[in-house]
């Protein structure tokens, strides 16, 4: 089967995740077929100078709906799950936009191997694989917003251990709605292994690759510096590109309160006339837990912060990130030191802020470089 024919199975997909639905039954233990039901919503606002305007030297601040997500869980049978997520944003700098996040179906019944099929996240990344809600910052760093392949239709093939985890799938991105491009094939893959995995400290490594097929379309890299509402200010070259190949590498080590991890990526492009240009791209996180609570690992990824006290929980961050586009003396190189701090006020309930110090060299598109941005959200789930 091709990657058209399965982009043509999604709206007999969504179909079959509501014959699902239809059929299941809620219950409290693992009985089957059982359905839940989750979501979550993120408001923030946004300050900034005039590093992360185009043309102009005055501070802004915005609110914005940054995430609103509604999540079907289905378990029709022992070996089948599903999801369908259902997202909702209002952001500064978009229309708003009402979509259908992710529609998988999983099936688990082959020994040593599970397959998923549908709209998913590409295996790709610790950072990227890390719920938003679960994250320490508000945004993702500089180098995972730049290079990260978003969720797109395809077919998954994986294994999730509590000690290593392994992942390939072969994904077609849909085209934007009235553009001519073709669609972007790819096979993307990940693997992780924790040597050192214990209630209260891991050891994890991993790294992933994705080889794409661009078909001539035109690429850009465009990043707004870890704050969402601001302009697109650190860029690269614009040419047609024929294939893009990223290579990414991670680490991570918890001991109860505290957390460090670690990510490296390369991207490599082939233009339509053979011109090779490469990026780079990384980030240094560190956090803790101030309350004494430990940072929890499951298969490859961190789960969220679980308070024990009524009072909540307080966690310090610091991340330090850089963005290299810039290749034959065309492009910006960027960094941006992140410090913030979260109040989990319950298991549901979190507030953040973040202040961001950034720099650029290179190509800028505001001569002014002065400024920094502030963040903060408040975020709900259940």
């Amino acid at each position: 089967m091709n990657l058209n024919s399965l982009l043509q199975l999604k709206h007999s997909l969504i179909l079959l995740l509501i014959l699902a639905g239809v059929t299941a039954t809620a219950a409290p233990n693992k009985t089957f077929p059982s359905f839940k039901v989750g979501g979550y919503a993120m408001v923030d606002y946004d300050r900034y100078g005039a590093f992360y305007n185009k043309g102009s030297s005055e501070s802004e601040s915005h609110f914005e709906l940054r995430r609103s997500k509604l999540s079907l869980d289905l378990r029709p049978h022992e070996d089948i799950k599903a999801q369908v997520q259902l997202s909702y944003n209002q952001q500064y700098r978009s229309d708003d936009q009402f979509e259908l996040a992710r529609v998988h179906v999983s099936y688990m019944g082959f020994p040593g191997i599970k397959v998923r099929l549908g709209k998913m996240k590409e295996p790709y990344s610790l950072e990227y694989q890390t719920s938003s809600k679960k994250l320490a910052t508000i945004e993702r760093s500089l180098m995972t917003t730049a290079f990260a392949p978003g969720s797109n239709y395809g077919v998954k093939l994986y294994e999730n251990k509590q000690d290593y985890t392994w992942a390939l799938g072969f994904f077609q991105e849909e085209k934007e709605e009235g553009s001519a491009n073709k669609n972007t094939e790819a096979i993307t893959s990940r693997i992780t292994y924790a040597p050192l995995n214990e209630e209260d400290r891991v050891f994890h490594v991993g790294g992933s690759l994705s080889l794409r097929d661009l078909k001539g379309q035109n690429l850009t890299f465009k990043e707004r510096g870890e704050v969402n509402s601001a302009q697109n200010v650190i860029r690269s070259a614009s040419f047609d590109a024929d294939s893009l190949n990223i290579l990414q590498l991670e680490a991570a080590w918890a001991s109860r309160q505290w957390r460090l991890q670690a990510e490296a990526a390369v991207a490599r492009i082939e233009q339509v006339d053979g011109t090779q240009w490469q990026y780079s791209g990384f980030y240094l996180q560190g956090s803790v837990l101030l309350s004494g609570e430990h940072y929890r690992y499951k298969q490859g990824k961190f789960k969220g912060v679980k308070p024990y006290s009524s009072r909540g929980s307080w966690e310090l961050v610091a991340r330090f990130s850089g963005l290299d586009l810039r290749d034959r003396e065309v492009g910006s190189e960027s960094s941006i030191l992140l410090l913030g701090v979260n109040y989990y006020a319950s298991k549901q309930f979190r507030l953040m802020a973040n202040l961001l110090m950034p720099s650029i060299s290179g190509n800028v598109v505001n001569t002014d470089q002065s400024g920094n941005g502030i963040s903060i959200r408040g975020q709900y789930h259940f």
